[in-house]
């Protein structure tokens, strides 16, 4: 099974998800496992919650007892929460699904559980970063008498004079 997901909904999110679903499918033929029969999950959404439906299905699969095998571009696809990736990870082992990752540490192997931690930790550190860098990027734009990317043209009440 090869799980992908993007953050968010913009043009080039089928070529990002089809990039990882190949990623990831590469890496379980490199493995011994057959291309044929793969399950292919896809989701768009915020890696900080672990309620999204293609998640929700990897996970409901792995306790039935009908997987063997999980795939995934990095460990942020997964969850950007250390606590939440490290209990995402223990439970598909604890249903017997190997979890393998095509970038970072491998969740299928004992050393592997270690950086998790150091994984789920820089992944939430990335996310603030990126907002904080997204609203300074903002705050340049409307400085500058423009009207920042994804801002309505009545932002906070205001309407928006372009003079």
């Amino acid at each position: 099974m090869v799980y992908a997901r993007v953050a968010g909904v913009h043009d080039g999110v089928k070529a990002l998800l089809n990039a990882q679903v190949e990623h990831g499918i590469e890496l379980a033929e490199s493995l011994g496992y057959s291309k044929n029969g793969a399950i292919v999950l896809r989701d768009v959404g915020s890696g900080t919650t672990l309620d999204r439906p293609g998640l929700n299905k990897l996970r409901d699969m792995a306790a039935a007892g009908n997987l063997e095998a999980a795939f995934a571009h990095g460990p942020d696809r997964l969850s950007r929460n250390a606590l939440d990736l490290s209990a995402l990870v223990h439970e598909l082992q604890a249903n017997g699904v190997a979890v393998y990752f095509v970038k970072g540490w491998s969740g299928s192997t004992p050393d592997g559980a270690m950086p998790a931690s150091f994984v789920g930790q820089f992944g939430r550190y990335q996310r603030r970063l990126m907002g904080e860098r997204t609203r300074r990027g903002q705050m340049a734009v409307a400085r500058g008498g423009r009207m920042p990317a994804g801002a309505s043209s009545q932002s906070e009440g205001y309407d928006y004079d372009p003079v």
